[in-house]
């Protein structure tokens, strides 16, 4: 599977939950708020993985592989960070 595909099933898997409002919410605020939630997480992690291969790519050339990868799991650990405190909210959403 081709780069660009890949990208595009991931995008499409992140945003369908959105496409669709989940039937078993009894109330439909609370059902509007947890999408809300939903999709900033997932708006997020793009963010956060858009910034991850710009600082990693930048610290490759300015200092090269392993000044790359020190630069590639700090910002790991802070997207893990993100998604871990997204994911509090959007379950508080939810409940």
């Amino acid at each position: 599977m081709t780069r660009p595909r890949r990208t595009l099933l991931l995008c499409a898997l992140l945003l369908a939950p959105l496409a669709a409002p989940p039937a078993f919410a009894k109330d439909k605020n609370k059902s509007k708020e947890t999408i809300k939630a939903g999709g900033k997480t997932a708006g997020e992690a793009v963010k956060d993985s858009g910034r991850t291969t710009g600082r990693t790519v930048r610290d490759f050339f300015k200092g090269g592989s392993k000044a790359a990868k020190a630069t590639a799991d700090q910002n790991a650990a802070e997207t893990k960070a993100h998604a871990e405190e997204n994911k509090e909210k959007t379950k508080a959403a939810a409940q």
